[in-house]
């Protein structure tokens, strides 16, 4: 199972990653929606979108109607 990581904190994105990693989780990340959409597409494996709500460019409500639309599994 793959994570994607999704926050404009570069710290806060890094401990998530760092964490998912020790549990045993392969993670990407991206530091707003319009990244995350990107990676989505770049990456067919990923199974879990861990996202932050306040973002600049795209906000994690903006980036789930897109998930949801785009990669309904």
């Amino acid at each position: 199972m793959k994570v994607l990581v999704v926050d404009d904190n570069a710290a806060i994105r890094e401990s998530i990653e760092t964490l998912m990693m020790i549990k045993g989780y392969p993670s990407v990340t991206a530091k707003n929606g319009v990244e995350a959409l990107k990676m989505l597409k770049q990456h067919s494996d990923i199974d879990i979108v861990i996202t932050d709500v306040l973002m600049p460019e795209m906000d994690g409500i903006t980036l789930s109607r897109h998930i949801t639309a785009e990669f309904p599994r």
